[in-house]
């Protein structure tokens, strides 16, 4: 579990993800535009064209935006990324969007 300024993010042991709180910034990576989630609600982390869902390791939590590290080993990230440094984080700028854009970190491709 991750609680970060104001949403909380939980993995399961099946890797399913879970988040709930402030979502002004799309960071709960949910696919419906609500504010606020007031319940546990489940995020699907989708990689490649055929957008399979993919297990999740771990998540952390920040003030405006989440990372998740899956088990492609790819880092993915969901909210507002005022100040980003590593390219293909945060494309979602402020958006709520929810995409699930990210970052392939090293590792076996799956």
């Amino acid at each position: 579990m991750s609680c970060g300024a104001y949403h909380t993010l939980a993995v399961m042991d099946n890797g399913a993800l879970y988040a709930w709180g402030l979502n002004n910034y799309g960071q709960l990576g949910i696919k419906e535009r609500t504010a606020v989630a007031k319940a546990p609600t489940a995020v699907y982390v989708e990689a490649g064209a055929a957008k399979r869902r993919l297990r999740v390791t771990s998540a952390a939590a920040g003030t405006w935006h989440s990372l998740v590290l899956a088990e492609d080993h790819g880092v993915y990230s969901f909210g507002r990324c005022q100040y980003v440094s590593l390219p293909g984080l945060g494309l979602g700028l402020g958006l709520g969007l929810g995409l699930g854009l990210g970052l392939r970190l090293g590792g076996p491709r799956r």
